[in-house]
């Protein structure tokens, strides 16, 4: 496999960075917007980009913020309008304190800031589309149109704090709790709830649910998923949640890897603002269990298991089946039909899985599952399954949207053949793959 620029030049002078924190949203034609963070020559980039159907494009410029100050980005850092334009938070040190911004593009990026006096260790922005009547409301009045809410973590008072966003910003929710693993905090909406969850550093599963209409919690701390269906330490966690209309309830799917020195474990459970937790499959909370194999004397890299997990919902007859994308040594999605029995297949995602450890995942659902990944190379990556295959493929070929200012392509050829691996060859494992001429893959347990 090699990678070529899309304006097909393929020794066009590149700069190497690191990308984090990638976030994405699907527009009304499913199509993908991307936002994340680029930490290059001792400044920090807010960047954004989306598919318009023929080309990836971004509006005005791809650089929604440019500073030397410490910007604090998360996987849920991006939301969509009605009209499909992205509203995009972050938040940035201050001398003392942080300042709370949100991008929004008019024109030009313009940004909605709100200065606090605490440090910050996690942002994260979603939308409630309140046209409908709201099930929490005592009064049953209809909402207006979107709101937005923006999640934070408060490093310096161990809170939770949930502030409206709609019109200006205004503090709505605050929870004392405790923790130091904020960097793995993931939020959904839920109709009136924001579901927020996070690992604990003992290798637990905290939750809780935020009414934004009735500004209560639904847990007065938050609460642990049973500690006798983790499995053993949890290494990645995603969650999605979902309102149905025919039961008027609203739930969050969390979904996390977990294992032990003998088995690793692909685990989802559906979780209530009532407190009460079901299998996603009525049966158990395992989705699929594999033997681990080390490699002797080693705590660096292993031979099997997932890396990454990311979980998306299918709106299908008023209920969202879990989708579930695992990445690692091999890669693998999970579909939960109305038979409750969960299928598996393959996910072929060519070379950038050949040499690269899968760092961050975010995934959404349209049709099928879409996803953006990165890489420790300093890569993300985005990709959507193709049907068309014996196994699903990129369709279109994986972007790597991040070098430069360009996005770059993967297409094939013959792997016997040494050809140059371009911008692969360019990271630590670009070496590697041109002398073993071919399939290769390095999981770090790092």
């Amino acid at each position: 496999m090699k990678y070529l620029p899309l304006d097909n030049q393929p020794n066009v002078s590149r700069t190497r960075f690191e990308s984090v924190s990638p976030s994405m949203q699907l527009d009304g034609r499913g199509y993908p917007h991307v936002a994340w963070m680029e930490e290059k020559n001792g400044t920090n980039e807010i960047s954004y980009s989306f598919w318009d159907g023929l080309k990836w494009s971004y509006l005005g410029t791809s650089k929604v913020y440019i500073s030397e100050e410490e910007i604090n980005p998360t996987p849920n850092a991006l939301v969509l309008n009605s009209n499909d334009e992205p509203q995009i938070v972050f938040s940035r040190r201050l001398g003392e304190g942080s300042r709370l911004s949100l991008a929004t593009f008019e024109a030009e990026w313009v940004f909605k800031s709100l200065d606090v006096t605490y440090d910050i260790g996690w942002v994260g922005i979603v939308k409630r589309n309140s046209e409908v009547e709201s099930s929490s409301s005592s009064s049953g009045t209809t909402g207006g149109g979107e709101d937005y809410y923006v999640v934070v973590y408060d490093i310096t008072n161990s809170e939770f704090k949930v502030y409206s966003v709609t019109d200006a910003w205004l503090l709505v929710g605050i929870i004392a709790e405790a923790t130091t693993s904020y960097s793995t905090i993931k939020i959904s909406m839920s109709f009136d709830e924001i579901v927020i969850a996070f690992i604990e550093a003992d290798s637990s599963i905290e939750y809780n649910f935020f009414d934004v209409v009735a500004q209560t919690w639904s847990f007065v701390s938050f609460t642990t998923l049973p500690a006798s269906e983790l499995y053993g330490d949890i290494s990645d966690m995603d969650l999605d949640s979902y309102y149905t209309e025919s039961l008027l309830s609203e739930w969050g799917c969390i979904s996390w890897l977990s294992g032990d020195a003998y088995k690793s474990y692909v685990n989802s459970a559906i979780c209530y603002p009532d407190g009460s937790i079901i299998p996603t499959d009525s049966v158990n909370y395992n989705v699929e269990v594999n033997e681990v194999d080390v490699v002797v004397s080693s705590t660096d890299y292993s031979v099997n298991g997932y890396k990454q997990i990311g979980v998306t919902l299918e709106d299908s007859s008023g209920f969202g089946y879990p989708r579930i994308v695992c990445l690692g040594t091999s890669s693998k999605t999970f579909t939960l039909p109305a038979s409750l029995e969960w299928v598996h297949d393959v996910l072929d995602i060519e070379a950038v899985g050949n040499g690269n450890v899968f760092t961050s995942l975010c995934v959404n659902y349209f049709e099928d599952v879409k996803i953006v990944f990165g890489a420790d190379s300093g890569d993300i990556y985005y990709f959507e399954p193709s049907t068309d295959e014996t196994f699903p493929i990129a369709n279109p070929e994986i972007i790597l949207l991040n070098d430069s200012d360009l996005a770059y392509r993967l297409t094939s050829f013959n792997p016997s053949s040494g050809e140059d691996i371009l911008g692969l060859y360019n990271n630590k494992y670009g070496r590697v793959l041109r002398e073993a001429k071919m399939p290769l893959f390095i999981t770090s347990n790092r």
